[in-house]
């Protein structure tokens, strides 16, 4: 393959001796050059290049072999003649105490004073020593104040184009002065100057349309390269060389450290046209071999393993450190779907592809938007080992740097505040680009990223007082901070222009918080049921659960056999993928069965909810509540393991959604009903290949049992579940009952894994070892006051019939839509009394039924023998299976037997959609009797239109054929919705007549013959229990809250009394 030449203007030139345009950049200077002249001072450097930045963009496009010596080739005249736009910021309400803005304003003119007017003749200066973009920044900040704090020159506040250039001012300030502010004959400091230039590059200036900052950008870029060249260690094995400069020995782990960063580098250069003599395949062919060993210490810090003592050193602190950033850097730019490309610097060949994201790094998984919450939880918990681990061993400078990183990741969406480029006119956008901008009200700061902020200032207090060439490291740190408080404050203005369907157009805004540094680490729930996933698509997440989980074949049956690879004792068809029963699903919902890990549910769900109204926080206790007199609110106290700081939020509502050692719950003592200690069991997470044996073998359940070997008492019988098919899985672990629970060493739950495989060629890695509790417990109430639990915290069950989870969802969206009407005023406040009413029998009776399940699976083990104490016997009682005797022919009948009881959890389909709830928010009192289940109601799902039951999913089209929509797409969204058909007109005007009086939302379907919609299978006349002129009145969460049998003369009335019953208006 021929290697990839960059289309080089005549602006950008490459030499063959490969000196990259900008290695000898106006705004740098070389070590040795800088060395030749000891009369010059850091200082005097320092000053020189903060004035030549300005206007410098012509000059940089040169390979010019000047250095910078001093102050005198630059003319601050004009300089200093250029005039920022700022924005007005008068009439922006203050969100920040008078102390908070004073404080803030002594910290950041404090510093100034500390590197400038002590250290410098101001006499000898002009009228304002600061250079031009820092004195813009002070603007800035005196803007954010709206008061004129601080002389700032020619600098002064005046209309202009962007409210957001305040911040974006500011930010742009403090990641540019890193390159300035560091002592460029430090190895260290010049790879900090590195990795921070190329997150400036990424963030900001790189789409411009205008030509020259395209070039500026390029500069930029080719510097970075240029410096991580100068840094690579003797030893070293860059990408940069060719073949022959290659060493054939290996290489160190600081080697493989600094490769992987050059990597990162040259695939940077490449995908802008910088690089050239290289294709994305040698790229990856030259890494050096070793780098496992850098990915051994790089994963222990991203995975929570303990860091050996001696790789604590202040060199191994700042690589990780540099590295993990790449990475952030790498997350956030594909989060973000920043492209690189533009038509002046890629080939004719590469056009094609000229939005594909950067080619994947070899150690950092390509980050979808369902990935990307958790992998910022995870680098930000990979930031705070780093410092437990490094601190000791660095300086301030790395410190300063680190809080700067992990206040950037803390704060993502500042990666998206508008360009703005501190020097140079700002460039001219296209229409179209203008139209794709972001607006002010599509970013919002975090209050975590706030309090974060606040906290680095206190850092910040403590090293105010430290000699002075310590300082200026914390300058970019302060300026970053002023961005965040100026745009905070920009953002504080109230959202309008808010439709239906998501949780902040329903009036809720709150607070998420988690004492655990991140979304789950471990699958734990995984079966999604059709019930949980209609819940998913009322909020328009469904399809990305489809794109992430699996279905269909992977998850076609449950087996029972000695090992994976072994012998088969039975199987049965599972999550309705039995044939005969294909139909019930079918008709069930528009939905199917998926295979759903938590590790991959949670973050569509923290996206979503933090993308509408909410906020989340990690690594926050709850510590305790108090409720307000009359129901007006809670105050919950929170404690942040971060800065180990206490403080309290006040809400209307407290929601425990705290898991089985709920503290909320215990709190609001409420009593539990509970069954004897049904044991423990436990997880093992692990990698390990087994794709070649699952051709024959398809299921994502396979319980395994060896009645024909002696087994450790904490691993009796084992379950392996797939995660990712089919390298991916969870092996479920049961000890003998009243086996000492104590934890095993890796070894010995390897060893028993291998077993349970079968095939020890197969590799296993364990990824993660848990423990938990098989519990027969649900809560008599869930709710009191305004504080109300759902999920684990109020019932607690084995995973048998896929429950959990599910029940889970189900919890939340029957308490949403109550919560949101009461809250803004629809409904009154005794609605809220029926979350509790309906849905306590349904966890009441999914907990029943799920440890009914587990006891069926014992009956299982029983008739295979596995119960019985000795190998002898165990063999013994399973060889009767095949005997041709009376006994032969009762355990054959007994294991089928079994197996069908087993059938009601793998095609539960009942205990799934047959709930039915009785309380106020259902109008039942002119309604006949329940119709009674004609079949087993655990088993199959029996469709009614009766009031408490959920609405069936039937087909509907258009008159002229079109994509089929169902009940479930008309209905929900945050509103109640009336199904009517032929003759019911008159509930259109009757149903508006209510959501005008009562301000609810509601919408009218009429479907039949040449009506709105048409029944495309005739499905809806055969189960709408009501006839063509009566109507389905189905509440925002698909169950139905009154039908009545045909119209009426006071049809209208009734609706109306109805409906202010249903939501306890008086």
């Amino acid at each position: 393959m021929a290697a990839e030449q960059p289309k080089a203007g005549p602006e950008v030139r490459f030499s063959s001796s490969r000196q990259w345009p900008g290695e000898r950049h106006p705004t740098r200077w070389d070590v040795h050059d800088a060395n030749e002249s000891p009369a010059i001072t850091f200082l005097d450097r320092f000053r020189a290049a903060l004035l030549h930045t300005e206007g410098a963009e012509g000059d940089a496009l040169h390979d010019a072999d000047s250095v910078i010596d001093g102050a005198e080739h630059v003319d601050e005249n004009s300089v200093r003649a250029y005039t920022y736009p700022v924005v007005m910021l008068s009439e922006v309400p203050t969100i920040l105490s008078e102390d908070q803005m004073e404080r803030l304003q002594e910290l950041f003119f404090t510093s100034f004073n500390h590197i400038f007017t002590d250290a410098v003749d101001i006499a000898n200066w002009p009228s304002n020593p600061l250079p031009p973009y820092l004195q813009y920044a002070i603007a800035c900040l005196g803007a954010a104040a709206s008061a004129p704090a601080y002389n700032a020159g020619a600098y002064t506040i005046a209309n202009g184009t962007d409210q957001a250039e305040v911040a974006a001012g500011l930010f742009v300030a403090g990641a540019r002065l890193w390159s300035v502010m560091l002592e460029v004959d430090n190895r260290e400091a010049r790879m900090l100057e590195a990795v921070i230039a190329a997150s400036l590059l990424i963030t900001y200036g790189v789409l411009s349309t205008d030509q020259a900052y395209q070039r500026m950008s390029s500069v930029l870029l080719c510097n970075v390269v240029t410096i991580s060249r100068r840094l690579h260690l003797p030893e070293g094995c860059s990408p940069l060389y060719s073949s022959s400069d290659m060493p054939e020995k290996d290489v160190s782990r600081k080697s493989s450290l600094l490769s992987y960063l050059l990597l990162i580098d040259t695939i940077h250069a490449l995908h802008y046209g910088l690089a050239p003599h290289f294709s994305r395949t040698e790229l990856f062919i030259k890494m050096p071999s070793s780098n496992h060993q850098f990915r051994t210490l790089y994963n222990s810090l991203t995975h929570g393993y303990a860091l050996p003592e001696d790789v604590r050193s202040r060199e191994d602190g700042l690589l990780l450190l540099t590295v993990l950033l790449s990475d952030i850097i790498y997350m956030q730019r594909c989060h973000l779907s920043i492209s690189f490309y533009t038509d002046s610097h890629v080939s004719a060949a590469d056009k094609s592809s000229s939005n594909r994201m950067l080619p994947r790094n070899p150690y950092v998984p390509l980050t979808s938007q369902s990935e990307y919450s958790r992998l910022s939880a995870d680098f930000l918990a990979a930031l705070c080992r780093w410092e437990q681990y490094f601190q000791p061993h660095v300086g301030t400078d790395i410190i300063a740097f680190y809080y700067f990183v992990k206040l950037q990741l803390t704060c993502p969406e500042l990666g998206r505040l508008p360009h703005l480029v501190g020097y140079g006119k700002a460039p001219t956008l296209s229409e179209s680009q203008r139209n794709s901008s972001l607006h002010m009200e599509q970013i919002d700061i975090p209050d975590k990223a706030m309090d974060f902020a606040w906290l680095v200032l206190d850092k910040c207090d403590e090293h105010l007082q430290t000699p002075a060439r310590n300082l200026p490291i914390w300058l970019p740190v302060i300026l970053f901070l002023s961005a965040l408080v100026a745009w905070k404050k920009l953002c504080s203005r109230p959202a309008t222009g808010q439709k239906y369907g998501s949780l902040k157009v329903l009036g809720l805004t709150g607070l998420i918080v988690s004492q655990d540094p991140s979304n789950a680490d471990t699958p734990r729930a995984h079966i999604t049921n059709m019930a949980a996933i209609d819940c998913l698509r009322d909020i328009g997440v469904d399809k990305e659960c489809y794109q992430v989980g699996t279905a269909g074949d992977t998850m076609v049956h449950t087996r029972w056999s000695n090992s994976m690879a072994g012998e088969e004792y039975a199987r049965i068809y599972s999550w309705g993928n039995d044939p005969r029963r294909k139909g019930d699903y079918e008709l069930a919902s528009p939905s199917d069965p998926l295979d759903l890990p938590q590790t991959l549910l949670e973050p569509i769900l923290i996206r979503y909810a933090t993308m509408n109204g909410f906020k989340c926080r990690w690594d926050t206790k709850f510590v305790s509540f108090v409720q307000e007199p009359d129901e007006k609110g809670v105050t919950t106290t929170l404690h942040d393991k971060v800065t180990g700081q206490d403080y309290r939020v006040r809400s209307r509502y407290l929601f425990g959604a705290d898991g089985a050692r709920s503290p909320i719950m215990r709190h609001l003592e409420i009593p539990m009903i509970k069954r004897p200690d049904q044991g423990y069991a436990i997880n093992i997470l692990m990698e390990a290949d087994m794709a070649h044996l699952m051709e024959n073998r398809m299921g994502n359940l396979h319980w395994l049992l060896t009645p024909d070997k002696e087994h450790p008492d904490y691993a009796w019988i084992g379950c392996i579940r797939m995660v990712k098919p089919w390298h991916e899985w969870l092996c479920i672990i049961f000890p003998t009952f009243g086996a000492e629970r104590k934890q095993r060493s890796p070894a010995e739950y390897v060893k028993r894994v291998h077993e349970f495989i079968g095939d020890d060629t197969v590799e296993v890695k364990i990824k993660g070892i848990s423990t938990w509790m098989i519990n027969e417990t649900a809560a008599e109430a869930y709710s009191k006051g305004n504080v109300y639990c759902l999920g684990d915290a109020v019932h607690r069950h084995p995973p048998n019939h896929g429950l959990g989870s599910n029940t889970c969802i189900q919890d939340a969206h029957n308490l949403a839509w109550k919560v949101a009407f009461v809250d803004r005023g629809i409904a009154g406040s005794s609605l809220l009394d029926s979350y509790s009413i309906e849905r306590q029998p349904v966890g009441l009776d999914v907990v029943t039924q799920a440890n009914a399940s587990l006891r069926n699976h014992k009956k299982i083990w029983e008739v295979l023998g596995n119960m019985e104490p000795t190998v002898a016997a165990r063999v013994e009682a399973f060889n009767i299976l095949k005997e041709d005797s009376e006994r032969g022919r009762k355990r054959r009948a007994d294991l089928q037997a079994a197996l069908r009881m087993i059938n009601r959890e793998e095609h539960g389909l009942g205990i799934e959609m047959n709930q039915r709830y009785t309380s106020s928010a259902v109008h039942k009192s002119d309604q006949g009797p329940q119709p009674t289940f004609d079949s087993d109601p655990l088993e199959h799902y029996h469709p009614t239109t009766y009031p408490g039951a959920r609405v069936p999913h039937v087909w509907l089209s258009k008159t002229i054929p079109s994509k089929a929509v169902s009940t479930y797409d008309l209905a929900g969204k945050a509103h109640f919705t009336l199904f009517t058909g032929i003759g019911g007109d008159g509930w259109r005007p009757a149903a508006a007549k209510v959501s005008s009086e009562l301000s609810v939302p509601f919408k009218v379907y009429s479907i039949g013959f040449r009506q709105e919609y048409e029944d495309r299978y005739l499905d809806w006349a055969r189960i709408r229990g009501v006839a063509e002129s009566g109507c389905v009145v189905v509440r925002p969460d698909f169950f139905i809250a009154w039908r009545s049998q045909q119209w009426e003369n006071d049809s209208p009335e009734k609706l109306l009394a109805v409906m202010k019953s249903v939501l306890s208006r008086s």
